[in-house]
């Protein structure tokens, strides 16, 4: 066998900005001939060329147009290496070359992961004349660099610049030139592949080894040497990954869309993600209600549901998006929209589809999902609701930063459902109303001292301390939230009504006219609703009221839920648990002699609120206004807006506003007393004495 080889060497990389971080390892590769692949497989008993050996080679494996993405620039499928090749080369106006090396790794017993892989291309002289670079990614996409010298032809060495336009590593964004340098020789192998911004290097990166004639013994002398060599890429990338984003703390760059012609995007599914296609597609066609229209990467489209109606949009852009459903469940459905994987024309009604047909369409049918609900359930359970663990829960959503949360919220940065009383009405508006309807639900006067547990950006304390003149203690776990609140109060010179401290509901003492808890309790766990009751009642003054606004869960999911992880825990609220209207009873019942006075479902206003947040912070962040926001944080939070929005909408979620008090208040009995008397003796539809369920 005249020209292919195995090469043994090593790999060097350098990270120099901005950090310092070296890492290497030895290897082995080979350079084939694409000429003698198939007098190798005729030879050698170990090599195969497209079947199964020990050593094998696949034309499948390199330069395949998969369907898409640079399908223009590549033949069929079927053809060979060496006819793509070919193709590709003469689709750009390169001269077709007398040799071709392929410098790769091999399957080895049938599996393999290319980093990248070189063709040098030969002319008739033995000069160097062009190098084709196939670089893959973690996911499953390639990218093809044509590499010609920029000084003209020089034996076996070339050198060129091409700009960087392919994602590769999640700490390296697009920014950026390639400058490679390769140099081979029938002896030995030196590649170098620098990334040079502004004419500085941030990167290095060198392979080079010694090459020796791809014999039996050679081989087996090779395989000795390196016996794991073939199965450790992905383990390397994924350790020096650990080692990048914990101690280094390197930010992580979302994969942007691919943008150029030569990269091949995966059209056609893996095994693994054809079984679970199968799975998926199984269970959604047991769907009763509405219509879904699914479509594949190719195009072809599957329909669920209803045969008649409007229909629910679902573009699948990667066939993951199966394996991660069939793995994860309903936690893959956000995942997968996080890493665009699939989108709509309008995602609030796939979402809407999928919630009206969840008891039909059930995770539990698609078995390795109980692997990822019992790996998500066992990490909820590490982030619990102690002093420490709630303080660090909630700086992990809320001090994502001020000006984050000033993308969707209005001017009062209120961070809850609004009241919607007209069609028009601004959110701003609609959120000063439902401050006052709840400052109203519990009674506030000019002389009461109200505590607020769980302060946001101040907006009640603010609105309680301005229109009811009273004082009002406001406590928080963030940071991020406590100097703004502060700052706030400042500058409306209300300093002496109103005051936000860095606290824990467990640790306050004194006694309240009013307590006062908006959309915190959701943070509390399910195994703190009694001490969090218990706490309200040991602050609150003998005629004092409490008013709740919670979002909750509907009691017949309630149990499986608290068996559970969901998407919004492990990527939004870590540590948080919503409750169901019957746990929050209980726990009042069983820890306090506090009585529920009062309940109203305003989910409506809820799912509109979010709408309104969605359309905000896609328009900021659309308009390059959120800096540092990459696009898988902004799918994150648009995906939590849609989810939740869909989840009000059709109650899959409630949100309720609850007064509770004690048996025997003198405040309410007066109060009622009044009322009664203004309505000449009988009680208005607002007055009733006791329990009231209302409606929005």
């Amino acid at each position: 066998m005249g020209y292919s080889r195995i090469i043994t060497g090593k790999v060097m990389h350098s990270r120099l900005w901005p950090v310092r971080h070296d890492f290497g390892y030895p290897l082995y590769l080979y350079a084939f001939d694409l000429d003698e692949l198939e007098e190798l497989d005729r030879k050698h008993w170990w090599f195969g060329y497209n079947r199964l050996r020990l050593i094998s080679i696949h034309d499948s494996d390199y330069l395949a147009s998969k369907g898409n993405g640079a399908g223009s620039n590549l033949p069929s499928d079927h053809s060979s290496i060496r006819e793509r090749l070919d193709f590709f080369l003469c689709k750009h106006g390169i001269q077709l070359p007398a040799k071709v090396k392929l410098v790769t790794n091999a399957r080895f017993v049938n599996y393999t992961f290319n980093p990248a892989s070189f063709f040098l291309c030969y002319d008739r002289s033995g000069v160097l004349s062009n190098v084709v670079l196939e670089i893959n990614n973690t996911f499953d996409e390639r990218h093809i660099y044509l590499l010609s010298p920029d000084e003209g032809p020089n034996g076996a060495v070339l050198r060129t610049k091409q700009r960087k336009c392919f994602h590769v590593s999640p700490f390296n964004d697009m920014q950026g030139d390639y400058a490679i340098e390769i140099c081979d020789s029938p002896d030995s192998l030196d590649i170098k592949i620098n990334i040079e911004r502004e004419g500085k290097t941030v990167f290095f990166s060198r392979l080079w080894g010694e090459t020796r004639p791809l014999g039996g013994k050679d081989l087996l002398l090779t395989f000795l040497r390196y016996p794991l060599s073939p199965l450790l890429p992905m383990v390397r990338i994924l350790r020096q990954a650990a080692k990048l984003y914990y101690t280094h703390k390197l930010p992580v760059f979302t994969k942007p869309k691919p943008s150029s012609p030569l990269t091949i995007k995966p059209a056609t599914p893996r095994w693994r993600e054809r079984f679970a296609m199968r799975w998926v597609c199984s269970a959604l066609a047991r769907s009763q209600r509405g219509r879904l229209v699914l479509t594949l990467p190719r195009g072809e489209q599957l329909f669920f549901g209803a045969r008649e109606g409007s229909a629910a949009n679902l573009k699948v852009h990667r066939y993951k998006f199966f394996w991660r459903l069939f793995k994860s469940g309903a936690v893959g459905i956000g995942e997968s929209y996080q890493k665009g994987e699939w989108d709509s024309d309008a995602p609030e009604k796939v979402l809407q589809f999928l919630i009206a047909n969840h008891a039909d369409v059930n995770e539990k049918d698609l078995p390795f999902s109980l692997f990822g609900r019992v790996h998500n359930y066992i990490r909820h359970k590490l982030r619990p609701n102690s002093f420490r663990g709630s303080r660090e829960n909630i700086s992990a959503h809320y001090d994502l930063g001020n000006d984050f949360f000033a993308a969707f919220l209005d001017r009062s940065m209120t961070y809850s459902a609004a009241y919607f009383s007209s069609a028009g009405q601004s959110l701003e508006s609609a959120q000063e109303e439902k401050i006052d309807m709840i400052l109203t639900k519990a009674k506030v006067a000019p002389e009461d001292h109200i505590l607020e547990i769980g302060s946001g950006w101040g907006s009640l304390a603010l609105r309680a301390a301005r229109m009811r003149c009273c004082r009002c203690t406001s406590i928080t776990l963030s940071t991020e939230q406590l100097a703004f609140a502060n700052r706030a109060i400042e500058r409306a010179g209300l300093q002496d009504k109103a005051e936000v401290r860095l606290e824990d509901y467990r640790k306050m003492t004194g006694k309240y006219d009013k307590i006062i808890s908006i959309e915190m309790l959701e943070a509390v766990g399910h195994e703190n609703l009694g001490k969090f009751f218990a706490t309200c009642e040991s602050l609150l003054k003998p005629s004092g009221i409490v008013v709740l606004q919670v979002i909750t869960m509907p009691e017949k999911r309630y149990k499986r839920y608290l068996r559970s992880s969901d998407w919004i825990q492990k990527h939004i609220f870590p540590g948080a648990c919503v409750p169901s209207l019957k746990a929050i009873i209980d726990a009042i019942a069983k820890h306090s002699n506090l009585i529920v006075e009062d309940i109203e479902n305003i989910a409506p206003h809820y799912a509109r609120t979010l709408a309104v947040w969605r359309d905000n912070f896609m328009s900021v962040y659309k308009s390059g206004k959120l800096p540092g926001a990459s696009s898988e944080l902004a799918r994150t939070w648009e995906y939590y807006f849609l989810y939740c929005e869909a989840a009000f909408a059709n109650r899959f979620l409630g949100a309720h506003q609850i007064v509770l008090t004690r048996p025997g208040n003198t405040l309410l009995i007066e109060s009622d007393a009044a009322e009664l008397d203004s309505s000449g003796g009988e009680p208005t539809d607002e007055g009733q004495l006791g329990f009231r369920q209302r409606r929005a």
